[in-house]
């Protein structure tokens, strides 16, 4: 809390929750005139002011200014004059509603009016939830709550990027009902969170009949089986996986878009193929994650509507992406949206929630040393779980020490302790990192006879981060999702600087922060409306973690404002779904065993098949599929007496083409040559006429200084080689 009483006076004089509004109005000036001007001073200073270098730019001012200014507003409203606080606040709010009338306008009547309906809805649930049912309807706080929470509705209604809000609302009679129905569940989850201390609601998850429901509704869908196969997304893991396990070495001869332990550990599960492998992995982690989502929603508050929220929310947001009005996917068809790449940020977040919840029950060196192998692993999994996890526990981990330095003084009178500690704290990490490095490079000295190629590590994260692949964002789309939720998190974080500096909540606050504004990266990368429905599901895991934090906070109009503008977040991604025309028959569509999951790959058109029939090519047989350059090998046409699928297991070159065609040559060379000298053997090679990479010519030419073609087959659309090593003619 605050300590000194002349400011804690200030403070309730100036008018409590005054830096609630304070950050969300800076924070908003931070992105609309930093949208403005960026690109002017891009230009300035020499560059193009693209909007992929604006984006980047902003994503960059709201991680690394943003804080400090928030922060120092915060805590400057703690020391200021009473009547000027009052004028300041009253600007910042006037800021605030500014922008909201702002939203009305440009998001159009219809959505407006849909909003508004919703507004009124989640603040009248709010206020019986909380029993507040004889307050006026009309006061002040009321009227600025309803303006806020109608220009939050708008906002999140873009992720519905495919159709405005009144195209969205009106395209049946259920969606409004589902809207309503939705709305008031997520008002009562998170209304009376901040009224309520740690032992009315309870620090430990008691379970209930609901929760077995949940874990069952899970099981079902983390293991669907039809359809989840998406050809394309799948191949950049099953590739991989099928090299590692016939002697491919990650980090030398494989190329991994996707990281290291992600595509390890799938590699070493006894299924029959790469893509079972890659279920089974992806649905053990979809499973796991699904629950902490849940229990961390679900908590928030005692009662069987949280639950049902938490449920629905998991069972919707989490597993099915709807794209446009015809198309909804299961969250499996792209593992690379899903926990494949975020599972680690989950679990770094638990990692400090449990010192939190658990205090002096955990020693610092324990927290510290889980903390740091938790980040280690993550680490080894990617490098933009790196990215993000690093962001996260570097926070989080740095906020806990320096209270720890500070509490320390009060109770130890050697500084120089104190200093040893601190610095030794620091180091923990580092030498972490350095002994997970060594112990990687003594494991490939002894299995390959050389040391990893360590930019394999980074490099895809480089050619991502450098433009590829880039796609702007609509200034007037689903980041707003985004924006909203950012004020949020920063508005609470900023409570806790300026009210309990010294409390733990403060360094789980930044840790979850950190991650809200890590993964945003995904979304400045390629900033797709999917990708964004992609980090929802880790967004409120994040939010929810910090609403936890507001138990038994003062209980007044801008903190009630802050949590109950969370129920639009948590409740459009439930209803998109929901409201979806095509969501009933994908939730029950028949599933089909494991051993034919390979029946959803694509088959041979007929004309490769017969071709490759003539040529004499087996599934057995090494192949390098170039069509294209995006797929791999397609199945053959023709299932065998179980209804199974024959696939090609064994690559003669790193596959699909596209993982190495879109690096540099020298590296795409590089990749090419160690695998085929581990090889040393000959192989098919697959085109067709009317797709051919542009850099395959040179590719071919690589091929052929080790390789000498010793048969041809061709047709009106394809052309197959058989290679054999030059040594062997």
């Amino acid at each position: 809390m605050i300590e000194n009483d002349e400011g804690a006076a200030r403070y309730r004089l100036s008018g409590p929750g005054i830096e609630l509004v304070w950050t969300a109005a800076i924070a908003l000036v931070f992105v609309t005139v930093g949208y403005a001007l960026l690109p002017g001073f891009i230009r300035m200073m020499g560059k193009s002011g693209r909007i992929e270098s604006v984006e980047w730019s902003l994503f960059l001012l709201l991680g690394l200014g943003f804080p400090v200014v928030a922060a120092g507003a915060g805590l400057l409203a703690v020391k200021m004059d009473p009547s000027r606080a009052r004028m300041v606040s009253m600007i910042a709010g006037a800021v605030v509603i500014g922008f909201a009338l702002w939203s009305f306008w440009v998001f159009g009547t219809g959505a407006f009016l849909a909003s508004l309906g919703l507004a009124l809805v989640v603040l009248l649930v709010a206020r019986w939830s909380r029993g507040e049912g004889s307050r006026t309807v009309a006061s002040r706080e009321n009227l600025v709550a309803v303006v806020v929470l109608t220009a939050a509705w708008e906002a999140v209604m873009k992720i519905a990027s495919w159709t405005d809000a009144t195209g969205w609302i009106t395209q049946s009679a259920r969606t409004p009902i589902l809207a309503i129905v939705v709305a008031a569940a997520a008002a009562i989850t998170i209304a009376a969170v901040a009224s309520r201390s740690d032992d009315e609601a309870g620090k430990g998850f008691r379970l209930s009949w609901v929760d077995g429901i949940a874990l069952v509704v899970f099981l079902m869908l983390g293991f669907r089986t039809t359809p989840i196969v998406e050809f394309y997304h799948w191949g950049f893991w099953v590739a991989p996986v099928e090299s590692i396990r016939q002697g491919g070495w990650l980090l030398w001869d494989i190329p991994s878009q996707y990281g290291f332990l992600s595509v390890l550990l799938p590699s070493l599960l006894p299924t029959a193929n790469g893509w079972e492998a890659i279920y089974l992995f992806q649905a053990g982690l979809y499973v796991v994650t699904a629950i902490a989502i849940y229990v961390a929603i679900a908590a928030l508050r005692p009662g069987i509507v949280p639950r049902l929220v938490a449920l629905a929310f998991t069972a919707t947001a989490f597993f099915f992406r709807p794209r446009t009005f015809p198309l909804i996917i299961p969250a499996q068809d792209t593992p690379a949206g899903g926990p494949m790449r975020f599972f680690w940020c989950y679990a770094m977040l638990l990692v400090i929630v449990w010192k939190y919840y658990r205090g002096d029950k955990v020693r610092d060196r324990t927290f510290a040393i889980v903390g740091s192998i938790v980040w280690l692993v993550s680490v080894a999994w990617s490098a933009e779980s790196a990215i993000y996890t690093t962001v996260a526990w570097a926070a989080a981990y740095t906020v806990f020490l320096l209270q720890r330095f500070l509490a320390a003084n009060a109770t130890d009178s050697s500084t120089g302790n104190r200093r040893r500690n601190l610095i030794a704290g620091f180091a923990l990490p580092v030498v972490t990192i350095l002994l997970g490095i060594a112990v990687v490079t003594v494991i490939y000295k002894a299995g390959s006879g050389h040391s990893p190629d360590w930019k394999s590590y980074y490099e895809y994260a480089l050619l991502f981060s450098g433009g590829y692949s880039a796609l702007p964002a609509d200034p007037r789309g689903a980041v707003w999702y985004l924006v909203v939720l950012f004020i949020v998190a920063s508005a609470i974080v900023v409570r806790f600087l300026v009210r309990e500096p010294a409390s733990p909540k403060l360094f789980v606050a930044v840790g979850a922060w950190g991650t809200i504004w890590a993964i945003s990266s995904y979304f400045v990368s390629r900033s797709h409306p999917v990708n964004l429905l992609s980090l929802v599901p880790l967004l409120m895991f994040s939010i929810a973690i910090m609403l936890h934090l507001l138990r038994g906070d003062a209980n007044d109009g801008w903190t009630n404002l802050l949590t109950i503008v969370t129920a639009p977040l948590i409740a459009m991604p439930i209803l998109i779904t929901l409201a979806h025309a095509g969501f009933p028959n994908l939730l029950f569509r028949e599933q089909s065993p494991m051993s034919k999951l390979t029946v959803q790959v694509p088959a041979m058109d007929s004309s490769l098949a017969q071709l490759a029939g003539t040529a004499g090519i087996r599934p057995s047989d090494r192949v390098f599929y170039v069509s294209e350059g995006k797929f791999l090998t397609p199945r053959w046409p023709s299932l065998d007496a179980d209804g199974k699928a024959d696939i090609n297991r064994h690559p003669w070159a790193p596959e699909p083409f596209e993982v190495i065609s879109t690096l540099p040559a020298a590296r795409r060379d590089l990749y090419i040559t160690r695998f085929q000298d581990r090889l040393k053997t000959g192989g098919w090679l697959i085109e067709k006429k009317s797709e051919i990479n542009p850099d395959y010519s040179s590719v071919l030419g690589l091929i052929e200084r080790s390789f000498s073609r010793t048969r041809s087959f061709e047709n009106d659309k394809w052309l197959v080689y058989r290679y054999e090593p030059v040594a062997a003619r």
